[in-house]
């Protein structure tokens, strides 16, 4: 999947009144929103291309995955500076196959 970024200088949000920080970050939900849906349509697509090729396809065991890649956040420290509930959130996410 393809990050979305969205970036304005916080002084200059900061400077806009709430009904246009509001404005922004609805338009940029809405943005994000249709970004991830049309790249998840292109990668179904890609998937088709490559599988009527007879392209061999590998998924991974997303659970080893998630652990692993959790398990180096724990380690590095990262995960500690993480929003409260931001790792049950992820964990909670629906893998989409392939």
């Amino acid at each position: 999947m393809q990050p979305v970024f969205i970036a304005i200088a916080k002084p200059a949000f900061d400077k806009l009144p709430p009904a246009q920080q509001s404005e922004l970050r609805t338009a940029a939900r809405q943005a994000t929103d249709m970004q991830i849906a049309k790249t998840l349509q292109d990668e179904e697509s890609a998937v088709g291309t490559f599988r009527a090729a007879n392209i061999r396809i590998s998924e991974p065991n997303v659970e080893l995955f998630r652990a692993a890649v959790f398990k180096e956040y724990e380690q590095s420290g990262m995960s500690a500076k993480w929003k409260p509930g931001l790792q049950a959130r992820i964990q909670a996410r629906q893998i989409i196959g392939l």
